[in-house]
């Protein structure tokens, strides 16, 4: 039952003023509340107009306004100005920064990210695998990344370079990398050089690595200099991801951070894969099933660089393997062209998802890499050396007793070359066996490459007693002999690549 309100003048004095004190404190609140409604929203539509409008328009010319066209009617390379403004580091709130990479935190820890900040990524060829690990290390806080690449994005490159769009062709790789990492993270600084690499591009990071580093005030006053270069090169990582038409280049980029003891972590060719399930990360010396890894092991195994050089590759064999040429023509490899068609001017087709796949693999190691993550631990290495020292020992005591010879025929490395990438330690004669060496296979010439065969000790011993005049092709099966001429004249292959 409803009971009749009571009109205002009927209530006392002190009744008329509590409500007239609750209604003024609710009307405040309800206006302080809306002020700060009002604020947050005003301060989240500033905030965005500067991450996008700003860094967006300042990073790339993406509007056409801003667009510079060539003769060709592409889009040609930023101005000076543009270029200034895209690798320039605006002020970011470290509030956001802490929250933009608060998973990384959780999952490094505080130091281990602190870490990562702190460290230079140099990114040497920016293409369908070095465009994901840049843009992905960028996203992950590395704050100070270099990527370098002569190269222009193209038409194809649209289907998995990682910063192709219709409006970025014709720009130069680096510089479309610039224009995409800016608005997602503007505290990154990305030093684009569009050209080859060089070795002063790599050292000059270490330099400015080592002059913070003697700013930063030391508890020992007494470091020598080569603590100091240990520490700048601790703090540096270079992720090579040039393809074949830069063999020459990738080759001499892993033996200069080899040489200078820089970590770096090397892509292999991702062309004709298919099975996301088959790629991993593993030393160079691991490596087998990828025509990609022989090549450049191989050739590494040669200038004395067989181990500890981390490597992205897929163990798929693929079942159709092809190439395309300058010319856009389709090949497919033939057993005879299967490791010869030039491959300073061809490449192996690709799929975007997969190459992108590379990119993250490197971008993850590198991460574990720069914050000292204890929980990863690299593959184990193979090691060999014990065998190949033996065969070393019994092929210079043989060679002596049977042809006189005084010197050692064979360096170490060029045995350990032998029985490793032509034989795949194995006899060449009976297959898996023990206690194996290496031969002259024609006796009338000199140890080489090519003429020195893997065989049981047993085998070697029969072999060296044979009449000078033996036609080995009549004494030894013919599948044997083949397989022996086959595995000299890929050697010879070889040899015609690099010289």
């Amino acid at each position: 039952m409803w009971l009749p309100l009571k009109p205002l003048d009927s209530y006392s004095d002190r009744t008329k003023l509590t409500l007239t004190a609750v209604a003024a404190s609710s009307l405040t609140a309800l206006s302080l509340l809306s002020w700060q409604a009002a604020r947050r929203q005003q301060r989240a539509k500033k905030l965005k107009r500067d991450l996008v409008h700003g860094d967006l328009a300042a990073s790339l010319p993406l509007s056409s306004s801003s667009q510079q066209l060539n003769a060709l009617g592409l889009v040609g390379s930023p101005s000076p100005t543009t270029k200034k403004a895209a690798t320039g580091v605006r002020p970011h709130d470290p509030t956001l920064i802490e929250e933009q990479l608060a998973r990384n935190q959780a999952f490094l820890g505080s130091d281990g990210l602190v870490q990562v900040r702190q460290a230079h990524v140099v990114v040497v060829g920016t293409g369908s695998v070095g465009s994901w690990a840049a843009l992905m290390l960028a996203r992950s806080g590395v704050q100070q990344l270099r990527v370098i690449d002569p190269a222009r994005l193209q038409q194809q490159d649209v289907a998995s370079h990682a910063a192709a769009t219709p409006r970025t062709i014709g720009m130069a790789k680096v510089h479309a990398l610039q224009a995409i990492i800016a608005p997602i993270v503007p505290f990154v600084h990305v030093d684009a050089i569009h050209s080859e690499w060089q070795p002063r591009h790599i050292m000059d990071v270490v330099m400015e690595i080592s002059k913070t580093t003697e700013t930063t005030p030391s508890s020992s006053s007494s470091a020598s200099s080569t603590n100091d270069n240990t520490s700048a090169n601790s703090r540096i990582m270079v992720i090579d991801c040039l393809g074949h038409t830069s063999l020459d280049a990738k080759v001499k980029l892993i033996q200069f951070c080899r040489s200078c003891d820089i970590p770096i972590i090397s892509a292999l060719d991702p062309g004709n894969k298919v099975d996301p399930t088959r790629i991993q990360l593993t030393d160079i010396s691991d490596t087998f099933d990828d025509p990609s890894a022989k090549l450049l092991r191989r050739r590494l195994k040669l200038l004395g660089i067989d181990r500890h050089l981390p490597v992205a590759y897929s163990t798929e064999k693929p079942t159709n393997p092809k190439y395309v040429t300058h010319g856009d023509e389709v090949h497919h490899f033939d057993d005879q062209s299967r490791a010869l068609p030039d491959v300073r001017s061809r490449h192996t087709p690709i799929v975007g998802a997969i190459a992108a796949m590379y990119g993250m693999t490197l971008t993850t190691y590198t991460l574990l890499h720069l914050a000292d993550f204890s929980a990863y631990q690299a593959p184990p290495i193979r090691q060999k050396d014990k065998q190949c020292t033996r065969i070393y020992d019994d092929l210079r005591k043989r060679e002596k007793q049977v042809y006189g010879t005084t010197e050692a025929p064979l360096t170490h490395q060029e045995i350990a070359y032998i029985y490793e990438e032509l034989w795949h330690g194995k006899s060449a004669v009976s297959g898996p066996r023990d206690r194996l060496t290496l031969v002259r296979w024609d006796r009338t010439k000199p140890l080489s490459l090519t003429n020195a065969v893997c065989m049981s000790k047993d085998e070697a011993r029969a072999h060296d007693e044979l009449p000078a005049d033996t036609d080995l092709h009549a004494h030894y099966d013919q599948d044997v002999v083949a397989f022996i001429e086959k595995q000299f004249q890929d050697q010879h292959n070889f040899d015609a690549i690099w010289n």
